[in-house]
């Protein structure tokens, strides 16, 4: 298995909407790719990854939300889920792996459901999904549209990381 290379803010690709794995597309070395995909998450000390985090534009998540707490590692690699979101507003501190040193408040539903296919083809489904693995799916998922947690902080927080925003833009050499 390989750590892989995470893009960070000012990479086009973070922009770009990615696209449905094809059924044709599930094999050894995709399963490798996504073994790969979870090790790097858990390198990162991340609860979750999107594919596009790390330069591939594909429907793919990874997450973990308990191992942080349990120290038992027990990803969950999403191929082309869909969310559906319920539940109240809530309100808490999200970061991003391709945003290193920002963080800050995002509104999110408090309830998910999700439908997905796992690496080996096969459908899946779970509903009443609540807590920060909500919070989680719900942030990953913006990934696969091109959408960023700071595109969701109010005008004021947004402002307040503008400069650290800019700074990782020069670093990535956008």
């Amino acid at each position: 298995m390989a750590v892989l290379r995470i893009v960070t803010w000012g990479d086009p690709i973070l922009r770009k909407k990615s696209r449905p794995v094809e059924l044709s597309e599930i094999d050894d070395a995709f399963r490798a790719w996504c073994r790969d995909l979870v090790e790097t998450m858990y390198e990162e000390d991340g609860v979750g990854l999107a594919a596009v985090q790390v330069g591939k534009a594909i429907r793919v998540l990874a997450v973990d939300t308990a191992y942080g707490e349990t120290n038992v590692k027990d990803p969950v690699v999403y191929v082309n889920p869909v969310l559906e979101i319920e539940g109240g507003l809530c309100e808490d501190s999200e970061g991003c792996l391709s945003v290193p040193g920002v963080r800050g408040k995002v509104v999110r539903r408090e309830s998910v459901n999700i439908s997905w296919i796992d690496v080996d083809g096969n459908p899946h489904r779970r509903e009443n999904v609540t807590g920060l693995e909500a919070r989680c799916l719900q942030h990953e998922m913006d990934h696969l549209e091109g959408v960023l947690f700071v595109d969701r902080l109010s005008p004021a927080a947004r402002s307040l990381a503008e400069g650290k925003l800019r700074k990782l833009a020069r670093q990535q050499g956008a």
